[in-house]
């Protein structure tokens, strides 16, 4: 039957649920339905409301015990508990409670709980006769209340309303500690100094209801005797009325509570108490073995919470096979209340966690209720520390027995052990005899009281007195410094060992030499010092070793010394050679392109002849750039300019600088780089790994095989690089454990083959990783290919930091076609004729010029004719001779008349100057050797277009 009613359907079970609601909705009696385990309202008839509800809340949702006094509640639940559990053989209990709201307020109302089903429990509620309005019946129901509770210790008290005359019986009188009612004032505010000043307010709540109202009430509160004691008393009331319904007489019964309050309080305590303990106490009801009580340890233990317990079967909580031992065990030794039973079971489940746990169990007998208190205490570590001291307690055991066992047989051999220290004694004395190292011993004044024979006959004394002791002159004078000889005597006065004291020796026999001593000091049990023992040995034949190794060392020094200069000199040459053979291929690569710019395609062999020219020109070119590179790096003088490089950014680039030449050999360059992969950025310097890269691609090119592949990878590096790869598909690299492909002019014994090259490319690439911080190297397959990778450091780890963090940076282009320029002046200084020459053809082949050039073959000149013509533009080259051209840039801008002059340097020499460090030189532009047509004139133009 549902606690709502349902539509009404057309089926006769459906019409005969519906009349059961309804007959139960119309009942005279009052029925509710409570959930089984809050107590909760979940349906109340009309007769129940209008019993128990009042307007200003419905009795739906509400807690039955909140509608009762404070001890009623307490009985309620617990009938309520009981009869829910599903070990309670019981369907039906009766309760009688005081009603605290509705028309019965302040009247006994008897309620009858019966179980409905697992979710709801009905009560059936049958109100005591009304209150009669006269004093008689009033006070006749207050007695009568009174007797069926079976109070004895009562005290009346009683308040005419119309007088307000009080009256208090003699009983009162006790409790209040007073002689008569003359000690106290008639007034209320005297009477409340008598109640506990945290009850006054409530208390006085209640008196005004009662008074005005006639609304009875039971409570408890404190007074304050006359002797300052504080007791709890509970204490009732009930209202007498007129005929015309109006409260004439309060009339009420107190009863001194203290006792029982105390032991209530001390209840809870011990509850308190209890669910505090670490180990868990469960109670458990003998007679049907449901569980009554669990402190919080026990539901920890149980993986649960203690409402959850209560009321289960503690076969259930602890498993059956535990509750069987420990019924079985609990059974055998109980023979009275008073009987204690403890037991230790071994619960272990895991051999390498053991669990132990003592169960004491009690039997206690309470309101002829049988239950059972067990405590579960944890004994594994006990346990544990019990096997572990027996098995110690054992091993010392068989220790024991094995020392006795030795100390019998080293006691049956007493006489043959101390034979055998004889024998010990002249062996060690024979062995030390024979020995290369003497022994001697001194006492504690360091005088030798014993000298090995050998000794003496090194040092070609005659007796121990000619050596007497170990601060001697002959120590003293002949050790190799006063250091060693403070050293020396500060370890002796420490009384500290000391190793390998030399000194120098003259034996009249055999000559001089060498010899070193070791000692130890000695002491006795008490750490009285008793002197040193040591040895001693000739060591000539060390200290002569010594001298001839400090000498080749030396030697190699000199000869280091020596490489260092060759080396330094072979650089040096390098870039002299360097530069001077950039002068004449200036002149060579600068007519080729003049003749190449005139070639009016008449002649297609001239054509041919200029293009051989260029081409072979660039080569030697970039072998003398090589060189120079190379030559600069050796030196340490090459500058970097370091930096966070975009990995995409350096491989497209490269990739682009070697397509045409990968198109001549038919080669298919490959980009196996993850498209989805966001690498991170590297700090380096951004034209020089590029250099490295372009030389690993060109090399992959050059030594593949015709219509083959290359390819280009990323990958995570060790140590916080990224890995670049190039790898070819070529015939590999020959397997020489006694070459270095990163050597200069290293070609693996490729010199003779048709792949051009010098062998520098790959020294340089080495030398730039190593300054930058990263690393080279390769792998290779005979018939397979070769993969060269370099591991560059990295900087951060997005590119989108990087376009963050950098400035736009705009380059315009110059329009040569421009308009005319006219009577424009430049002074070049140089002193090779050919440059000379060359530069004035490419100047004079600018369009619509009109440029007059002055030249100067040294610095000195060069300074004369800028002041004298005071030129629009001054190029000049670094390596004059006399004074170079960075000395003369510092005259120039120390001029009034120069210093505004921009002056463009030359030089083919980038270990003096370059491209990066003219502008810190004070040049306004840089021009590098060879000329290149173009180059030149777009700086030139650049700084007369300024002019104007």
């Amino acid at each position: 039957m549902e606690l709502i009613a349902p539509q009404v359907s057309n089926t006769n079970a459906a019409s005969v649920d519906h009349l059961s609601t309804k007959l139960i909705e119309h009942a005279p009696f009052a029925v509710l339905f409570l959930a089984a385990e809050t107590a909760t309202i979940c349906y109340a008839n009309a007769a129940a409301e209008s019993l128990l509800g009042d307007a200003e809340q419905p009795l739906i949702g509400r807690d039955l015990g909140a509608l009762t006094d404070e001890f009623c509640a307490q009985e309620l639940h617990r009938h309520l508990e009981t009869l829910v559990s599903e070990s309670s053989d019981s369907t039906e209990s009766t309760l009688q409670f005081t009603c605290l709201s509705g028309a019965r307020n302040e009247a006994p109302v008897t309620l009858t709980l019966s179980r409905f089903d697992s979710q709801y429990t009905a009560v059936y509620l049958d109100a005591d006769k009304p209150v009669i309005r006269n004093s008689k019946s009033a006070r006749d129901l207050l007695e009568r209340e009174l007797i069926m509770e079976g109070l004895s210790d009562l005290c009346y008290w009683e308040v005419d309303l119309r007088t307000g005359k009080q009256t208090w019986s003699a009983d009162m009188l006790r409790l209040l500690e007073l002689e008569s009612h003359d000690e106290v004032e008639s007034d209320y505010k005297s009477l409340s100094q008598l109640i506990h000043y945290s009850d006054r307010e409530r208390l006085a709540k209640l008196h005004r209801a009662a008074a005005i109202k006639g609304k009875g009430y039971c409570t408890k509160f404190r007074i304050i005797t006359q002797s300052g004691q504080i007791r709890t008393v509970q204490d009732r009331c009930k209202a007498e009325f007129d005929d015309d319904g109006k409260p004439v007489r309060l009339i009420g019964a107190t009863r001194d509570i203290s006792r029982y309050q105390q032991q209530e309080n001390e209840l809870l305590q011990l509850h308190e108490v209890v669910n505090a303990l670490p180990s868990p106490v469960m109670v458990t009801d003998a007679t049907n073995g449901v569980l009554r009580f669990a402190n919080v340890a026990a539901a920890k233990k149980y993986k649960t919470t203690q409402h959850e317990m209560i009321g289960q079967r503690t076969s259930a909580i602890i498993g059956k096979e535990l509750h069987a031992k420990l019924n079985d065990r609990y059974a055998r030794h109980l023979t009275d209340d008073e009987a204690v039973t403890s037991i230790e079971l071994d619960l272990t489940t895991d051999e390498d966690s053991p669990e132990w746990y003592r169960y004491i169990m009690r039997k206690l007998t309470l309101d002829d209720r049988s239950l059972v208190i067990s405590i579960s205490i944890d004994i594994s570590a006990r346990k544990k520390n019990e096997l572990e001291l027996k098995q110690a307690y054992a091993r010392v055991d068989d220790l024991c027995r094995q020392r006795a066992r030795e100390l019998d047989i080293k006691t049956q051999r007493g006489e043959e052990i101390e034979m055998d220290l004889k024998l010990s004694e002249e062996r060690f004395f024979d062995i030390a005899s024979s020995l290369a190292d003497g022994i001697w011993e001194t006492d504690a004044s360091l005088r030798f009281n014993y000298l090995e024979e050998s000794i003496q006959e090194i040092l070609g004394i005659k007796s121990q007195e000619e050596f007497p002791g170990l601060v001697c002159d002959l120590v003293r004078d002949n050790v190799a410094s006063k250091q060693e000889w403070v050293a020396f005597k500060g370890n002796l006065g420490d009384r500290k060992p000391f190793r390998d004291v030399r000194f120098r020796y003259v034996n009249p026999d055999d000559g001089e030499g060498y010899f070193s001593m070791n000692g130890v000091p000695v002491f006795c049990a008490n750490g009285e010092f008793k002197g040193y023992r040591g040895t001693g040995i000739e060591v000539s034949a060390d200290v002569a070793t010594q001298h001839r190794a400090r000498k080749v060392q030396s030697e190699i020094l000199l000869a280091k010394e020596e490489a260092e200069r060759a080396n330094k000199a072979k650089s040096d040459f390098l870039s002299s050679m360097s530069h001077e053979l950039r002068t004449p291929l200036n002149s060579i690569l600068g007519f080729a392109q003049l003749l190449e710019m005139n070639f009016t395609g008449e002649d297609t062999k001239q054509s041919e002849y200029v293009n051989h020219i260029l081409v072979a020109g660039q080569e030697l070119l970039n072998l003398i750039s090589q060189i120079l590179e190379l030559s600069t790096l050796e030196k340490g003088r090459i500058s970097l300019r370091m930096g966070e490089v975009c990995v995409n950014d350096v491989i497209e680039d490269s990739l682009k600088d070697v397509e045409y030449l990968a198109r001549q050999r038919k080669i298919r360059l490959t980009d196996k780089r993850d498209a989805s992969q966001n690498w991170p950025l590297l700090w380096a310097d951004n034209n020089r790994l590029k250099q490295v890269l372009i030389n690993l691609l060109s090399n992959a090119i050059k030594f593949n095989l015709d219509g083959g592949t290359v390819s280009v990878d990323c990958a995570e590096g060790p140590e916080n690089c990224l890995r670049i790869s190039v790898t070819d598909s070529g015939l590999g690299i020959p397997d020489d454990p006694g070459k270095n492909l990163f050597q200069p002019f290293e070609r693996m014994g490729r010199e003779t083959g048709e792949v051009p090259g010098s062998g520098v490319g790959l020294s340089i690439a080495k030398r730039i990783m190593d300054l930058i911080g990263g690393d080279i190297n390769y792998t290779s397959r005979a018939n397979v290919g070769t993969t060269f990778w370099i591991d560059v450091p990295k900087a951060r780890t997005s590119r989108e930091e990087l376009d963050e963090s950098s400035s736009i940076q705009i380059t315009q282009n110059i329009d040569l076609s421009g308009a005319p320029i006219y009577g424009n002046k430049v002074l070049y200084i140089e002193d090779d004729p050919g440059s000379q020459d060359l530069m004035m053809h490419i100047l004079n082949g600018m369009p619509n010029s009109n440029i007059e050039i002055v030249q100067a073959h040294n610095a000195e000149l060069g300074l004369a004719l800028a002041e004298e013509k005071c030129p629009d533009v001054i190029l000049m080259d670094i390596n004059l001779p006399g004074m170079d051209g960075v000395d003369a840039l510092q005259k120039l801008k120390c001029q009034e008349l120069t210093r505004h002059i921009p002056v463009i340097a030359i030089s083919g020499n980038e270990s003096v100057v370059t491209d990066s460090s003219a502008g810190n030189l004070g040049f306004d532009g840089f021009v590098a050797k060879p000329l290149k047509v173009k180059v030149v004139q777009d700086a030139v133009h650049k700084y007369l277009e300024r002019r104007l």
